[in-house]
């Protein structure tokens, strides 16, 4: 079939002419030829300039919402269920079996997994929300790399849990963990409640709680924005833990032997205070809530 631009009643075949930049494509007129633009001409592409579009068969092109190969005369091939790239080696989108730009979709390409978002463009650093068969939310995590984190344990977006093969994750709560710094220097943190790592202010200006074991107990300091410093915590709660004024971890011995006292010298008020403030965190003490009651006991009666 000759390529022609069909209208009713009408027929007029397409012709080419070369110049020092390409192949031109012409309708007959009186004139001569009137220019073809931004057209198909059968399985070839004018572009805006009138030229028909050649290619080297790996270099995709956008025609509308679609991409395309050319060869060296010209002719186009739809690119289907494909990661298309530019130029520099960057993924732009994904294109399914019709050559459809997929939006919202989890693509594998060997061991790795991508998330093409609303506009279809690659995600990164971004928390994937779903909901699995039984209703319940579930969570995967797009690395700054732009892949799907799995079959690993780690803080992702200031959280602390476990990926699973598939990648999904598990919020690990009430832990503490080893991390590291961006220098590689090793530091113990913690995870709380929905496995949210310890710490103050929020994405660029957040600070994470570490912690150092000596003779004493585990102390708590805070990391500056950058993770290269750290001062003393100020007394008061890190979650579920209680930082004393010398900046340890209240733990059961400092917890039973100042309540204790306080008990021997009817400091009612004062234990009042004490039980009231501690309350949600005793099943959080280590040993259990019936040890630590037995060891009060055993402390009074010593």
């Amino acid at each position: 079939k000759i390529a022609a631009k069909e209208e009713e009643e009408s027929w007029q075949p397409y012709f080419f002419e070369n110049d020092e930049n390409g192949t031109k494509c012409l309708l007959p007129s009186q004139s001569g030829g009137t220019e073809v633009t931004s057209a198909w001409a059968e399985d070839l592409w004018i572009d805006e300039n009138g030229y028909l579009m050649t290619g080297d068969d790996m270099k995709p092109e956008k025609i509308g919402d679609r991409y395309y190969t050319f060869d060296e005369e010209g002719h186009s091939t739809l690119v289907l269920d494909s990661i298309i790239y530019d130029a520099d080696g960057t993924i732009l989108c994904y294109v399914d079996e019709n050559g459809e730009m997929v939006k919202n979709q989890f693509v594998s390409d060997g061991d790795r997994t991508y998330y093409f978002g609303d506009d279809g463009a690659q995600v990164f650093r971004k928390w994937i929300e779903g909901v699995d068969e039984n209703g319940q939310a579930t969570f995967r995590y797009i690395n700054g790399k732009g892949y799907m984190v799995y079959g690993d344990v780690k803080v992702v977006g200031g959280y602390y849990g476990e990926f699973d093969m598939e990648g999904y994750w598990t919020a690990i709560e009430n832990q503490f963990f080893q991390d590291k710094l961006d220098d590689g220097t090793e530091v113990t943190k913690y995870s709380g409640k929905g496995g949210k790592v310890a710490g103050i202010g929020e994405k660029d200006a957040r600070q994470d709680y570490c912690f150092v074991s000596d003779e004493n107990g585990r102390k708590c300091y805070l990391l500056s924005e950058d993770g290269t410093t750290m001062e003393q915590a100020e007394s008061g709660w890190v979650e579920d833990l209680w930082v004393q004024e010398n900046g340890y971890l209240l733990q059961n011995d400092d917890f039973i032997q100042r309540l204790v006292a306080a008990m021997r010298q009817n400091q009612r008020s004062l234990v009042k205070e004490m039980l009231r403030t501690f309350a949600d965190s005793l099943a959080l003490l280590q040993p259990s809530r019936e040890q630590f009651l037995l060891q009060i006991n055993q402390v009074s009666s010593a």
